[in-house]
């Protein structure tokens, strides 16, 4: 499935985006509906629907945003969405299928901050290579090797005595050793941001503080879903540890309260999935005549 991304910071940009998706599917606007996600930290606007119908031609549009198509996506109208992309990380609630705008957590700490932070442990521990090593190797060790550590703690105090489990990566550029605390270590910094290198972003909160926030707004439930949306939530144990987080942070105010943690396989496309799953819903749409005799509403 193709499809094209990018933030509405302004008419330009939206118009930009929705004539790359129809180049892309080489389709006629006047034949086909078009749903806009806005990202995390923003919101589709009545422009953005004018622009559709008035510029373009379109049959009927809907809209919507990051974590309302997050959470369609696992079939769910209530819950907290945790997502991290390229440069943005964030949380929010979702109730009865709309987004709560106050509970919206984010923090720049994010897939580039993880790829800054492994680019320089490895160049550390391979001074053969010069700095800074190449992107693409980079990736290989993260989405490979890197994971999430249960008990950092317990990882952290008896990596030395693991060096069978520290590795040597064939990538590109030649053998790579990773040893078994860089592969627990670059991610941790999602659930320690006093760890990230850089003073200046070490305000950030963590991954489990963003989601407890969130699902702190409802009081009523004893049942909390947390959902996990794209591809910097994919490293293999971050659902166990952010269910153990939470579940620490959820016993001192609310004891009763269940938590369950959900991904998918793909988190990159769980938006993209969402999407077609809201589309296939006929309340959300607006129809040219509606449009024209009602605008936007």
């Amino acid at each position: 499935h193709t499809h094209t991304h990018t933030h509405f910071a302004d008419n330009t940009k939206t118009e930009q985006a929705i004539e790359q998706a129809f180049r892309a599917f080489t389709i006629e606007p006047n034949e086909t509906k078009l749903i806009l996600i806005a990202p995390p930290t923003a919101t589709t606007t009545a422009n953005d629907v004018q622009i559709a119908f008035e510029k373009f031609g379109c049959s009927a549009v809907a809209t919507s945003n990051h974590a309302e198509a997050s959470i369609a996506n696992y079939g769910l109208l209530d819950g907290v969405v945790v997502g991290s992309g390229h440069s943005l990380t964030y949380s929010a609630r979702v109730a009865n299928g709309q987004l709560i705008p106050e509970s919206l957590q984010h923090s720049a700490h994010a897939g580039a901050a993880i790829d800054a932070i492994l680019s320089a442990s490895l160049s550390k521990s391979n001074t053969r290579y010069k700095p800074p090593l190449p992107q693409s190797v980079v990736s290989q060790i993260k989405h490979s090797h890197s994971r999430i550590a249960l008990d950092w703690d317990l990882e952290q105090t008896t990596s030395q005595l693991t060096s069978h489990l520290n590795l040597s990566v064939p990538t590109t550029i030649g053998k790579l050793s990773v040893s078994h605390l860089l592969q627990i270590s670059c991610a941790e910094t999602f659930f320690q941001p006093s760890m990230i290198p850089d003073t200046n972003v070490t305000t950030n909160a963590s991954l489990q503080e963003m989601a407890f926030h969130s699902l702190a707004l409802d009081d009523s439930s004893n049942t909390a879903h947390i959902v996990l949306d794209g591809g910097s939530m994919m490293f293999p144990g971050i659902t166990e540890r952010l269910t153990k987080e939470v579940r620490k942070l959820c016993a001192k105010s609310h004891p009763e309260c269940s938590v369950s943690v959900l991904t998918t396989k793909d988190g990159a496309r769980c938006v993209l999935d969402g999407a077609s799953v809201l589309a296939r819903n006929p309340h959300i749409w607006i129809d040219r005549q509606r449009y024209f005799e009602n605008g936007s509403r």
